[in-house]
């Protein structure tokens, strides 16, 4: 990659009964994130295999761009929202890369998140 660039490749999971209801209220929050400046993709979609699984993808221009993401307020009550659906896996499922370096485990921007 080489570059500042965010990106963010993982996986989340929930009951299988809740997945479509996850989903659901997940579509308006990549309709608009796809319009934020510092947002250059945003992809959500069921595992075509695992019933559980939910596939992340999101690339940013810099961490400055992925902290305003998560600190927009359709992200806020996109969270609010979906609050009630557990995640029974998630995180340690999740890689992000920047400039090229990547790690494993929840984001190391996590302590802004406030």
């Amino acid at each position: 990659m080489g570059d500042g660039n965010v990106v963010i490749i993982g996986y989340i999971e929930v009951d299988p009964a809740d997945r479509a209801r996850w989903l659901e209220l997940v579509t308006p929050l990549v309709e608009k994130t796809r319009h934020e400046e510092g947002a250059l993709d945003y992809a959500v979609g069921p595992d075509l295999v695992e019933p559980n699984r939910i596939i992340l993808y999101e690339r940013y221009t810099g961490p400055e761009a992925l902290q305003a993401h998560m600190a927009s307020d359709h992200f806020k009550e996109f969270i609010a929202a979906a609050r009630d659906i557990p995640i029974t896996g998630g995180p340690h499922n999740t890689r992000f890369y920047q400039g090229g370096e990547f790690s494993y485990g929840p984001s190391p921007l996590a302590s802004s998140q406030g």
